[in-house]
């Protein structure tokens, strides 16, 4: 991986009772944490990147004791694919989301904050 990606955690809420898609654009939460401590087996990692002009994101996933390795194998709005990753987490046992970006420009706080 490129050590100069930063990459955050989500943090979920536990006690939140809108849908999912509610909180991951209105109070999600992303701790950063360094490379080093990246597990690479035990998340779901969104990618997010610009593609002609419009931030989008993927998402992939390596095979674990519920699922193979996979992904969504196209780029999609980067909270679908919020939605999405964190979706494979609870149904494929996987510890954590994380968010891969190069560029914090990309990033919309409407997706939620990033905090150091």
């Amino acid at each position: 991986m490129d050590n100069s990606r930063i990459v955050y955690q989500y943090i979920p809420e536990r006690s939140a009772i809108f849908s999912l898609s509610f909180i991951m654009t209105h109070f999600a939460k992303y701790k950063r944490f360094t490379l080093d401590s990246y597990e690479n087996n035990d998340a779901v990692k969104v990618f997010v990147f610009e593609n002609g002009g419009k931030t989008v994101a993927d998402i992939f996933w390596d095979e674990n004791g519920q699922t193979g390795a996979g992904t969504y194998l196209y780029a999609t709005y980067v909270p679908v694919a919020l939605e999405r990753a964190e979706d494979v987490r609870q149904n494929y046992g996987f510890a954590k989301v994380i968010v891969i970006i190069e560029n914090l420009d990309l990033w919309d706080a409407d997706w939620g904050d990033l905090i150091d």
